[in-house]
């Protein structure tokens, strides 16, 4: 039997965003926020968007802005934020996708690369009801 021992320094803030974080990550290196096969229509976006909370909907607008591949580095020199204070403003966005569980992720992170992604015509909605 394999037997693996993890140990994780973090302060108790960041410790739910870093464990969020593993229990995401997938063999492929591509991670939506929420499986889901269902496409968005126009209303459906625009209410999510009021569900979420305003910081978290700064950070879906930035990836809008660049949805073919926005760096997690630039991204964090853009909003003056870490890593983990990004993740955490995201965790609204995770919470309100639990209320639309069919649907197909508005984004999703590319852990092997270090971009977040975005389908187009999301992100021109996005853009336009932000």
């Amino acid at each position: 039997m394999a037997r693996v021992t993890l140990t994780i320094e973090s302060d108790h803030e960041e410790l739910p965003v870093v464990l969020q974080q593993l229990l995401n990550m997938e063999a492929s290196g591509v991670t939506p926020s929420v499986q889901g096969t269902e496409e968005w229509s126009v209303e459906e976006v625009a209410t999510f968007l009021d569900m979420i909370k305003p910081d978290a909907r700064e950070i879906l607008v930035e990836i809008a802005k660049r949805p073919d591949g926005y760096p997690w580095a630039e991204m964090q020199e853009h909003v003056g934020l870490s890593g983990l204070a990004i993740a955490g403003r995201m965790s609204s966005i995770g919470h309100a996708m639990n209320r639309f569980p069919a649907k197909q992720p508005l984004h999703e992170r590319d852990y092997q690369r270090r971009v977040y992604r975005m389908d187009p015509k999301y992100a021109e909605i996005i853009l336009r009801y932000a």
